[in-house]
């Protein structure tokens, strides 16, 4: 009887969206949070000893691109000109490398979102998956630029050169990879359609019977593993940034549709639904995928809630006092913070800035 009233209670719910000064401030302390430890960002001392740091260069300065801090601001060019310089190294990197250029000016940064492209479709592991990736330095080029106020960005094709990936990876690393490449696109590169033919095929066949997904990083089909919110929603929009790369409409795909009723039927800010304690570390890399999904689909709503309205809810209470956010691993509060960022911005509705002075973020 206590399950049924408390699941009435949660299809009555009402989400509130905080007012947009409220959701603001919280995104101001934040980056506020950020640019206070980008020192030792930028000089290696990370808080995971993998990678050399240069995943998180990535991350923090897509964040603080799309928090509003301008391209001009001495850590953004700081953490820029680590990114640029940096090898290419795992697919967390060189993906989210992507997604922070496409986000500065995709034309100017075109060559390295070719390197970038040309890094995940070599390392593309056969079973359409992708896994931490190696050290590998393709070529880069870029097409010349066109002329005119409005310059359009001239297209280059990329094909596989060489089978670096393994055999099999992981979901996480693969729902990256999928970010890099939508990232890469925008900066007029074609990627192969065996690629993204081979991922689509990856996502769907490792769909479970109830519509989610799990972490799957031995290439089969695991059901012990269970469905899981964060991999679900990075599976569905892995599903649909692959689909609109090849112009197809994801809205006609089962695989879509089956995982968008999962989330609903899940829905929840407060926990990684359907995950382990251990996994529950990774609440708020779960909601950036949903925000990710939502505003990808696009849709509102999953089930009869609001998304946004809910998580911004719960983002701003558990903001901390120095404008962090950090589940339970205090080695995680660099990537907990950005992930809670980028929920908050909502990527598709908050334009990047690219220009702007240095000093501290903008007021707002």
């Amino acid at each position: 009887m206590l399950i049924l009233i408390a699941a009435l209670l949660v299809g009555m719910q009402e989400d509130v969206q905080p007012s947009q000064a409220a959701i603001e401030k919280a995104i101001k302390a934040g980056t506020e949070s950020l640019i206070s430890r980008c020192p030792g960002i930028i000089a290696g001392e990370t808080a995971f000893n993998f990678n050399e740091g240069y995943e998180f260069d990535s991350l923090v300065l897509y964040t603080l691109i799309h928090s509003g801090i301008g391209v001009q601001h001495e850590t953004v060019q700081a953490l820029l000109s680590r990114v640029l310089g940096a090898p290419t190294v795992r697919t967390y990197q060189v993906s989210l490398t992507a997604a922070a250029l496409a986000a500065i000016d995709p034309a100017k940064y075109q060559a390295k979102l070719v390197q970038v492209a040309q890094f995940l479709v070599d390392t593309q592991c056969d079973n359409g998956q992708w896994s931490y990736g190696e050290k590998y330095e393709p070529a880069t080029k870029a097409a010349p630029a066109g002329s005119g106020p409005n310059p359009t960005i001239a297209k280059i094709q990329i094909k596989r050169i060489k089978k670096l990936g393994p055999l099999v990876g992981d979901n996480s690393n693969s729902q990256y990879a999928a970010l890099g490449l939508k990232a890469c696109v925008s900066g007029g590169i074609e990627i192969e359609s065996a690629v993204t033919a081979r991922a689509i095929d990856w996502w769907e066949r490792s769909q479970q019977k109830g519509g989610g997904w799990s972490y799957h990083a031995d290439g089969v089909f695991q059901e012990k593993l269970g469905m899981y919110g964060s991999m679900t929603a990075g599976a569905v929009s892995s599903l649909i940034m692959l689909k609109q790369i090849r112009n197809t409409d994801p809205k006609a795909a089962s695989s879509v549709a089956r995982g968008l009723s999962w989330l609903a039927e899940n829905f929840t800010v407060e926990t990684n639904p359907g995950a382990s304690t251990i996994l529950e570390d990774w609440r708020y890399y779960y909601l950036y995928a949903v925000e990710r999904v939502g505003d990808l689909y696009p849709t509102e709503k999953l089930g009869k809630r609001l998304w946004y309205a809910a998580g911004a809810t719960y983002l701003l209470k558990t903001q901390r006092s120095d404008g962090s956010w950090i589940a339970n691993n205090s080695k995680l509060v660099i990537a907990d913070t950005c992930f809670a960022l980028l929920f908050l911005e909502r990527v598709a509705r908050r334009p990047p800035v690219a220009t702007g002075g240095k000093g501290a973020p903008p007021a707002k």
